[in-house]
């Protein structure tokens, strides 16, 4: 890899917390991560955990919706409520289709 894309995955910081998702105790046992460093290790660490768990339900979709919203920058300055409001709309299409971890 280029030296200017290595020197970005080790500096570039992602930090999230999945409880601060407004309607995270909709789903016991899920939105529970958190990392304040949000360095490459918890990156790595929440991709082998989506990797983990995806395959069985839906939550970790919805998870990784709103990891990725809530820990962009210009999102989380400006409108932290667009993570909560894609999420929301997200697991609601989800389950008005009826859409299964299998089918995604």
């Amino acid at each position: 890899m280029p030296q200017t894309w290595m020197e970005s995955l080790r500096t570039t910081k992602h930090p999230f917390d999945l409880s601060q998702f407004v309607d995270a105790q909709q789903y016991p046992g899920w939105f529970q991560l958190r990392s304040d460093e949000g360095d490459r290790a918890a990156t790595l660490g929440f991709e082998g955990y989506f990797r983990r768990h995806a395959g069985g339900a839906i939550e970790p979709w919805l998870e990784a919706i709103y990891w990725q919203l809530s820990g962009d920058v210009g999102m989380r300055d400006t409108a932290p409520q667009t993570a909560d409001y894609v999420t929301l709309k997200m697991a609601s299409r989800l389950q008005e289709r009826g859409v299964s971890p299998g089918t995604l």
